[in-house]
């Protein structure tokens, strides 16, 4: 075993020109005041990123009546911040200071901005409030699809686009909006419409027997669109258009025979047919998106490869974009940076391992341990994290001990330390080979499967072997009455 050591776009609009460069990321801050809801509340802050997808998220809590979220960005974009169950949208760029007032007990006006930008902040919260209302519900977009043939579903969608495309151009003639305001909110629509036809046919376009002709609307002057640059749907569709690519036009099924044997010519492959399907900033963002993932899956692999494979990319912007996150990526991975609080134990290449659970209880013992069983290849594991870290947070210098027991994964070998690292995860990081795994089977009471959260005390005893999730509400309860035993 080896241990290792939306958008205040009048100020603020990026341009996607090929001669525009990002800047480094620049700090936001999002000050709140609120009112109605509990000390200690969570306040979760959500958006996608423009070139990976992930999902990234912050994480803070009510102290008196008012929060604090910082984080950086190189782009501006809509965002989406929670707080129990209201979700207010609000547009970011680089630099920007935004400063909010929730009021929970205000039925008519529960959110107001103040302040600078506040103005195109409340009316995206307005507009957001009443298209919400318009909009089809979820239940409706799935009666369709199961009811109607594909050109009828789509003849559904576009009507509920026309409709919401209607009440817009009305109320902008009757309220005074900023025309770049407008523009957003078109691309938005436009977009969102795009994802409602595009994603539920992508996998099962033989059980619907969805015909070519479906397909006509991704017309690549539509969705080479450098206004949508800034809209968190176009990065949406951005997946969903990478994968009717891959299952419906098959443009790189020559990947599939290096997809978990040869990772650098899989993604060569991937970035060569996206080279050659199409011109514009949608394919530049697909290259971009599959060098991104080529460094989290192989970065060793890469290394010596950057400047040909950058080439590809026409648009400067999003191809500087790339090579900061790589920048950063990489001195992320230096591990004599790695704080003092990350310890990996790599079992990976380990021919003999230690009894798991022993393993821990006399390692930790007298501590109480929670331990989180991931994959680096599961989503809703790596989402997870940052309530993992901000839960630590709570528990500094007392007898809690953070465990994370990685999964093996024999393709993407690389992956789980880069994640840790990268995301600067705290805690004692078990990376496992299959022998070591094998107790996580009958340890969790849902057999292993990921994630997975376990409790034991300082007896080291198992006390929880289906314990709630970092993100859970009931998780401190719990934690709190371990160490009271």
């Amino acid at each position: 075993m080896m241990l290792l050591g939306f958008i205040v776009l009048i100020h603020y609009s990026f341009s996607v020109e090929n001669n525009s460069e990002p800047n480094e990321k620049e700090l936001v801050t999002i000050l709140g005041t609120v009112s109605g809801f509990d000390e200690g509340s969570q306040v979760v802050l959500k958006y996608n990123d423009l070139i990976s997808y992930d999902l990234i998220q912050h994480i803070g809590n009510i102290k008196g009546n008012s929060f604090k979220l910082e984080f950086h960005k190189h782009n501006t974009q809509d965002i989406e911040l929670k707080i129990g169950e209201l979700t207010i949208p609000i547009l970011v760029a680089p630099g920007d200071i935004i400063k909010v007032k929730i009021d929970k007990t205000n039925n008519k006006k529960p959110v107001t901005f103040e302040g600078a930008n506040a103005k195109i902040n409340n009316e995206l919260f307005r507009l957001f409030k009443a298209i919400s209302q318009l909009d089809l519900p979820s239940d409706s977009v799935n009666y369709y699809l199961n009811s109607y043939t594909p050109e009828e579903y789509k003849s559904k969608i576009r009507s509920n686009e026309n409709r919401i495309s209607s009440f817009l151009n009305t109320y902008s003639k009757s309220n005074v909006l900023e025309k770049e305001l407008v523009d957003w909110f078109e691309v938005y629509v436009k977009f969102k419409t795009l994802n409602y036809l595009i994603y539920p046919y992508n996998y099962k376009w033989k059980e619907f027997n969805v015909k070519p002709d479906y397909w006509n609307f991704l017309d690549d002057n539509v969705i080479n669109s450098d206004k949508a640059i800034n809209c968190s749907e176009y990065y949406k569709f951005a997946a969903n258009y990478s994968t009717y690519l891959y299952n419906i036009e098959g443009i790189f099924s020559a990947t599939k025979i290096y997809n978990g044997k040869d990772w650098s010519n899989y993604y060569n492959i991937s970035i060569d047919s996206f080279d050659a399907k199409g011109n514009g900033l949608m394919y530049d963002i697909l290259i971009a998106k599959s060098i991104y993932r080529f460094m989290k899956d192989d970065y060793k692999s890469l290394k010596g490869m950057e400047t040909q494979i950058y080439d590809r990319i026409e648009n400067q912007f999003i191809k500087n974009l790339i090579y900061i996150e790589q920048l950063n990526f990489y001195n992320k991975l230096d591990t004599s940076k790695l704080s003092e609080n990350i310890h990996i134990y790599d079992y990976r290449n380990e021919t003999k391992s230690p009894d798991l659970l022993r393993l821990l209880t006399s390692r930790y013992k007298g501590k109480v341990i929670y331990v989180d069983n991931w994959a680096s290849w599961c989503r809703p594991c790596i989402e997870e994290m940052p309530y993992s870290v901000h839960l630590q947070e709570d528990y500094v210098n007392k007898d809690v001990v953070f465990v994370y027991l990685c999964q093996p994964d024999r393709d993407r070998n690389d992956r789980a330390e880069s994640i840790i690292l990268e995301n600067q995860i705290p805690g004692e990081h078990y990376l496992m080979n299959r022998e070591l795994a094998n107790p996580t089977f009958y340890i969790f009471r849902n057999g292993g499967s990921v994630p997975s959260y376990l409790l034991i005390n300082k007896n080291g005893e198992v006390t929880d072997n289906n314990a709630p999730r970092p993100s859970s509400k009931e998780i401190r309860g719990k934690l709190d009455e371990l160490l009271k035993m």
